[in-house]
């Protein structure tokens, strides 16, 4: 006569199964997230070969942002076009057909480019976050802003040296260093020659991450402080945090980014701390890189290599690898 499995036997079977599957869960959740952090690394590369391939038809780097141009600004006297980098770079992503359709002589913000900047490009989106799918609306303006999570380096301190609302276009050109000129890779208007990162571009940082916002909705008709509206990712919006970044705070830093006002939403819950209450300058607009990758961020250099830094790094090391020339050869950890 077979003996089946007493009740204790039976309890102590599943014990031993819970037990493995808890040890077993961790390991496939670790070798998830390696899995999307090498097709992050991936991502990270081909963005910035397309830069050196833009560089060799241009013979510069992209502008972080195109100001001044010929377009009909819509709601805006200073008719700043706000092209960012990422759509510029779009011809070099084998993204030719969304290229073909962005207005580059329209302003982002206007009707003729809504349907391209609602284009979800996947080379722009890190894996580990949800940003794909995910969109950003302002009731003012007639686009649909598809999330990213890929953003270009304006330095170590904030986006721009001068506040552009001093201004209106068009302005002498003797402005561009006083007031829109940064010390990283990128900038407003000009774009960087590869013999102006004096630093070397294996120490130079190009392209970083930025978690994408949640809040997606800025409705005018609301008050100001009721208003929740996150623009962090999203690659064709012309302001830091949106599609540039800056070495001010380390990576996935606790300070908060500043962002124009009201243009982020604050969730230090979610390592993403935002000072709602910034003051509407872009001389103090600044945001730290963040991803969803365990302890660090991805970091592309000016050479097109890509590491992984820890949220440890030294903050003078962090800030030195994101200028172009101020003769700290320095390498991460």
């Amino acid at each position: 006569m077979q003996r089946g499995f007493t009740l204790v036997e039976l309890l102590v079977v599943i014990a031993i199964i819970a037990i493995l599957i808890g040890l077993l869960l961790p390991a496939v959740q670790a070798a998830r997230e390696a899995a999307r952090r090498a097709q992050c690394t991936n991502n990270l590369k081909q963005n910035a070969l397309a830069m050196h391939n833009y560089q060799s038809a241009h013979r510069t780097f992209p502008s972080g942002y195109v100001d001044c141009g010929t377009g009909t600004a819509f709601n805006s006297s200073q008719g700043w076009l706000g092209t960012t980098a990422w759509a510029l770079l779009l011809p070099f992503l084998e993204e030719g057909n969304v290229a073909a359709e962005y207005n580059y002589q329209d302003r982002t913000l206007n009707p003729s480019n809504k349907d391209i900047v609602s284009s979800h490009v996947s080379v722009y989106n890190c894996p580990s976050d949800d940003a794909m799918g995910r969109f950003n609306v302002h009731s003012r303006y007639p686009s649909i802003f598809a999330r990213s999570n890929y953003v270009f380096c304006l330095g170590s301190t904030t986006m721009m040296r001068g506040d552009y609302f001093a201004v209106s276009c068009p302005y002498p050109l003797w402005l561009d260093d006083f007031l829109l000129g940064t010390d990283g890779a990128f900038q407003i208007r000009n774009g960087r020659r590869m013999g102006d990162i004096i630093d070397g571009t294996s120490k130079t940082a190009l392209l970083s991450e930025v978690k994408s916002g949640r809040e997606s909705y800025w409705d005018v008709g609301l008050p100001f402080s009721q208003r929740q509206w996150d623009n962090r990712g999203v690659w064709s919006y012309h302001l830091v945090g949106a599609s540039g970044y800056t070495h001010f705070d380390g990576p996935n830093s606790s300070n908060p980014d500043w962002m124009v006002g009201s243009e982020c939403v604050d969730h230090p819950e979610l390592g993403m701390p935002c000072n709602e209450s910034a003051p509407r300058s872009l001389q103090q607009s600044r945001a730290a890189a963040r991803s969803h990758h365990p302890a660090g961020v991805q970091l592309a250099y000016g050479d097109g290599h890509v590491t992984h830094v820890t949220d440890a790094v030294d903050l003078f090391v962090w800030q030195a690898v994101g200028t172009i020339a101020n003769g700290e050869v320095l390498e991460l950890p």
